[in-house]
């Protein structure tokens, strides 16, 4: 079996300088570091774990914390995209991804007490739905941590401007010759619902639409089947809006569902727009237009992020904003053309 030794003898440098590259120390030049990184691969090197984390006091192990209230778990078509991203990142820095729960055995404790039962060196928290002691306990711990699509000022945050992307989202309705818009909201009670709500209330104020109770609409849970019941409303109305944006992607392709079952075109008769740009709005038929969140920077950043401080545990924190960026597919109308 290779050893460092053999590893330092095949290169050419010191035990110690293979050592640093190894452990991707910042003094070893990233040629050296390409160099011996090379050569471990050749020989089929594989690191000690167990010795590695007696010298270093660490587990090389990151805590995920992922509860998310509509039950699909990683398979949410948004944030399982992006753990998946963190974990090719964290595994490239020689760390491992643990999923944590509230429990431990048979017992029930807290995300923070299986947190240090686990030994972890780090905790990414990511759109979780967390009762307040649970997120109070994180937030007031010593663990380093990164929050996505949370905003708060005690630990690093990373998240996309939704305010802005739904401002903008609003701004290319109106472009395309819509005066009337609906709007499916989120949950207001948590961070990404509330921006995204503002966004779009400063977007009809600033472009003088009319905001009235029967242009907007609940999905509080982001579901498919919320979007789709929406439709039903949409029927009955007089007079309905020539367009709808949503709060996410699910909800926009659930109304898609719904119109279609009621007889009405999108975009024909209704225009639809989404946010998030999961896999799904680029394969249904008409594709959805949307707000694409940038997913390979929010899961590269907060890897990156969370590892250069557990590297460096007294930096400041920081807040990353990612801005969306519109997609534009086949679910909205141009009105001006048609005049």
């Amino acid at each position: 079996m290779v050893n460092i030794k053999d590893l330092a003898k095949e290169t050419g440098y010191s035990v110690a300088t293979v050592s640093k590259a190894l452990n991707d120390y910042p003094d070893v030049s990233p040629k050296t570091k390409k160099a011996i990184m090379a050569k471990a691969k050749e020989l089929g090197y594989f690191p000690n774990s167990f010795g590695k984390n007696l010298v270093t006091k660490r587990s090389f192990t990151i805590g995920v914390v992922f509860e998310e209230q509509s039950g699909v778990g990683l398979s949410h078509p948004f944030f399982g995209e992006v753990l998946s991203i963190i974990k090719t990142h964290i595994e490239m820095h020689g760390y491992d991804m643990l999923l944590m729960s509230k429990k431990i055995g048979s017992f029930v404790r807290s995300y923070m007490d299986h947190c240090y039962q686990k030994g972890v060196d780090g905790v990414i928290v990511i759109s979780a739905d967390l009762d307040k002691e649970n997120y109070n306990r994180l937030i007031e711990s010593s663990l380093p941590m990164v929050l996505i699509d949370f905003q708060n000022d005690v630990k690093n945050t990373i998240y996309t401007n939704n305010y802005k992307s739904t401002f903008e989202s609003v701004k290319y309705l109106v472009d395309r010759g819509h005066k009337k818009i609906g709007y499916i909201r989120g949950d207001l009670n948590r961070f990404t619902g509330k921006e995204r709500y503002a966004g779009f209330l400063a977007g009809c104020k600033h472009f003088g639409l009319p905001v009235s109770d029967d242009l907007i609409f609940d999905g509080r849970q982001y579901l498919f089947a919320e979007g789709e019941k929406v439709a039903g409303f949409i029927k009955q109305m007089s007079d309905p809006p020539t367009a709808i944006l949503c709060a996410s992607d699910t909800l926009a392709i659930g109304l898609m569902k719904g119109l279609l079952n009621h007889g009405i075109r999108v975009p024909e008769d209704i225009s639809i727009m989404g946010f998030d740009d999961i896999r799904m709005a680029a394969q249904i038929f008409p594709a959805l237009t949307t707000v694409a969140q940038d997913k390979q920077t929010i899961g590269k950043r907060a890897a990156e992020k969370l590892i250069d401080q557990i590297n460096n545990p007294h930096q400041q924190v920081e807040a990353i904003m990612v801005d969306g960026m519109i997609i534009e597919r086949q679910t909205v109308l141009d009105l001006t053309k048609k005049q």
